[in-house]
């Protein structure tokens, strides 16, 4: 990124600010502008709304984020909604499944229609279907942005909770900003898919206003670049960001990511100092997250395996049993996310606990199922490794060549999938042929 690029972005945050409403102070009693309710398979893109609501000033209640262990729930969920002065509820396919979201659809119903001030509304996330209860005016579509909130829809939200139409002029400007991140979301997948790692630099670098809206399109394109290897450059892009999304949670995430990504590269080619320090900085971003009680999935689950990474970097079994534990806490707290649990079920293995490995490959093989889905390695690859925990092995070697086959350009994810299907086999000790046999499946046009 240059010194130009700087200047660019600078001027482009701070257009962007321009166009988006500054909320007022809070009201008597109040703690949050915005009540977030959604259900946790979502908890991306609804973190992603999160992190845009913040950089424009509002404060923001989401439950993993501000509720501590112990605590209880619904006590603490009750207390925030009634001190916040409005509501969004994240509507997507699975919303409407859930007692627990469609009792605060009605709570925020029954408050909104209190005369106290309080508004909500709802955003429509891609393929949901509103039941009747759901009046037109009260809900903005973001059907076309399945990656995160961006736009002219996400200001028409923020406009929304403070009970305020969009202005014209930021109408316009909004247009220009769709149209601008649905190519941009276009480019970045395209160059993912044909692995041209110069051409997401470049679009990280471009720096447009669209850039400036919300971390989405720095954070998928970092998440690329991890995904196809370049580690560095992820890096380059999530500093980047932070320097002008600095209340942003998921690019913490994400630089952990690679940050972890290239230590375990640095402990296979024998740098093991250099892999010890680039743990130690991706463990200390994440141990601050959770010394802050944020116990959200992607924190969890990340700093789990800085510890796994650290038990292959020393073999001291006490990181192992840190690892396990850290990824079943975050399934214990949300039973739907599949990452923690696979995860709680494959360290469980590696410690020798196969009854306990077993019972969380059940509770996942019931969230994600047995078939591949197309477009969604990391899912892919779960679903064929809750299948090879369970030992049945021919199924797994197929669900894995079809995850790479769907993805063959993601080959740093290919490599992380196999070394762990490695780990598995060494302690599941399945018959002659068959670790060859599931191994094979990550070798695609000579590479393994």
């Amino acid at each position: 990124m240059t010194p130009k690029t700087e200047l660019k972005l600078n001027g482009g945050l701070q257009e962007w600010l321009r166009l988006a409403p500054t909320p007022p102070d809070l009201g008597e009693g109040k703690q949050w502008h915005v009540f977030l309710s959604y259900r946790s398979v979502n908890r991306t893109w609804v973190l992603l709304l999160y992190d845009a609501f913040r950089q424009a000033g509002f404060k923001v209640f989401l439950d993993q984020l501000e509720i501590a262990a112990g605590n209880s729930l619904a006590g603490r969920l009750n207390d925030a909604l009634q001190s916040s002065e409005s509501g969004v509820i994240i509507w997507s396919t699975d919303y409407g499944d859930s007692a627990w979201c469609l009792k605060e659809y009605e709570t925020m119903e029954a408050r909104s229609a209190e005369g106290t001030g309080f508004r909500f509304l709802v955003a429509k996330l891609a393929g949901a279907q509103l039941p009747p209860l759901v009046k037109k005016d009260v809900y903005v579509d973001f059907s076309e942005y399945p990656d995160g909130p961006q736009g002219g829809e996400l200001l028409k939200l923020m406009y929304g909770v403070l009970g305020k139409p969009l202005p014209e002029k930021v109408l316009r400007a909004a247009q220009a900003i769709d149209d601008d991140t649905k190519a941009t979301l276009a480019a970045i997948r395209a160059a993912r898919e044909v692995k041209n790692l110069d051409g997401l630099r470049e679009l990280a670098a471009s720096a447009g206003l669209a850039w400036q809206v919300s971390p989405l399109l720095y954070a998928a394109t970092a998440e690329a670049l991890i995904e196809l290897g370049d580690n560095d450059g992820a890096l380059t892009v999530l500093d980047f960001a932070g320097k002008h999304f600095t209340k942003a949670i998921r690019p913490i995430h994400l630089k952990a990511l690679a940050l972890a990504r290239k230590g375990k590269l640095a402990a296979k080619a024998d740098a093991r100092q250099e892999a010890r320090a680039l743990l130690l900085k991706a463990q200390e971003m994440l141990a601050a997250l959770f010394a802050l009680d944020h116990r959200d999935p992607e924190t969890l689950g990340i700093y789990a395996r800085t510890w796994m990474d650290l038990f292959e970097l020393t073999g001291e079994r006490v990181y192992l049993e840190k690892s396990r534990d850290l990824y079943a806490m975050g399934f214990k707290l949300d039973g739907t996310n599949s990452y923690t649990g696979v995860n709680a079920a494959a360290k469980s293995v590696f410690l020798d606990e196969l009854d306990v490995a077993i019972g969380y490959a059940k509770k996942v093989e019931a969230i994600v199922g047995t078939e591949p889905l197309p477009g969604k390695y990391w899912e892919s690859a779960t679903v064929a490794e809750v299948q090879l925990i369970e030992r049945n092995y021919d199924r797994a070697a197929a669900l894995y060549r079809k995850a790479v086959i769907d993805s063959p350009n993601l080959t740093a994810n290919h490599r992380s999938t196999r070394a762990q299907a490695e780990r598995l086999l060494a302690h599941l000790q399945p018959p002659p042929g068959v670790s060859e046999k599931i191994l094979a499946a990550f070798r695609l046009g000579g590479d393994s």
